[in-house]
């Protein structure tokens, strides 16, 4: 992907990389300002798009 990117943007220039493993367990999330999980907002993958 850095590979197509780079080809696509040449003057980007990629500065960190992360991987997020299981990313459907923090979709919903309600977070505060220091990144800590405080709620949940129910998420519907097959409701129409609003």
């Amino acid at each position: 992907m850095e590979a197509e990117l780079a080809a696509k943007l040449p003057h980007v220039t990629l500065t960190d990389r992360a991987v997020t493993l299981r990313s459907v367990e923090r979709m919903g999330c309600l977070i505060d300002e220091t990144g800590r999980i405080t709620g949940a907002v129910p998420i519907d993958p097959w409701a129409p798009a609003a």
